[in-house]
């Protein structure tokens, strides 16, 4: 997180995003869809997202026992979008070809994917705020690469905005696509199966009213002892 005269600095994008100077498996990376710059935005509460999503994917077999588990109904049906609480902010997981993928919502969210499969994430911003987004897969930081953590910065969505996060960036001119890792493997990273966006929103800063106007200059009184602004002399 980048700080500067009090503000925290994010990156702001339009379409995708993402960084990790740690990559997962797949050693290629793609250019992004539009360039990112630094934005001041500071935090109503640093510590307490507005909003927020944790979704688990799985192969399909662990996809079943995990719905038979959290007491899914087959005759429910998936949904493709997740509201991230009341910030009129929507999350969606689309596959490498821009599809949305199913959600499951029992006890908790889940999606099946396939390892090695790509996928992005998918915000809609409905509301007037714009917010901070921090996202992490497989328990890493979309930006840093780093263990996912509320201190790192992130990317704003603007109101009536859409962002999609594609991969981990690499640098300025790149990405690293998000692909579906093998959850429970041998030598697998415990967060290896989980997804997380967090939302922040932004302080109600009012700016600083205007100087007083200087008062002005007084003309020279040849009788200030008449004007009530002054102390009468003193008695000798």
């Amino acid at each position: 997180m980048y700080h500067r005269t009090g503000l925290t600095l994010l990156l702001c994008l339009s379409l995708s995003a993402c960084y990790a100077p740690r990559p997962p498996a797949t050693p290629q990376a793609t250019p992004p869809a539009a360039p990112v710059r630094l934005e001041p935005f500071q935090r109503a509460n640093p510590s307490r997202p507005d909003g927020g999503a944790v979704v688990y994917y799985h192969n399909t077999a662990a996809l079943n026992a995990a719905l038979a588990a959290e007491g899914w109904h087959t005759r429910a049906l998936p949904t493709d979008t997740l509201p991230l609480g009341q910030t009129g902010v929507t999350l969606s997981l689309l596959d490498e070809g821009g599809r949305p993928l199913p959600l499951y919502e029992a006890r908790r969210t889940h999606v099946e994917g396939t390892a090695g499969q790509r996928f992005s994430l998918r915000l809609v911003n409905r509301s007037a705020n714009r917010y901070e987004v921090l996202a992490t897969v497989d328990g890493l930081d979309a930006r840093s690469g780093q263990p996912g953590s509320y201190n790192h910065g992130g990317y704003l969505i603007e109101p009536g905005g859409q962002l999609t996060i594609a991969g981990f960036r690499q640098g300025e001119q790149s990405v690293l696509p998000f692909r579906f890792g093998r959850a429970g493997s041998a030598g697998a990273s415990p967060n290896v199966g989980v997804i997380g966006v967090a939302l922040f929103g932004e302080s109600r800063i009012l700016p600083p009213p205007p100087p007083a106007p200087a008062a002005p200059p007084r003309e020279p009184n040849p009788f200030p002892g008449n004007d009530p602004r002054y102390a009468p002399p003193p008695r000798s």
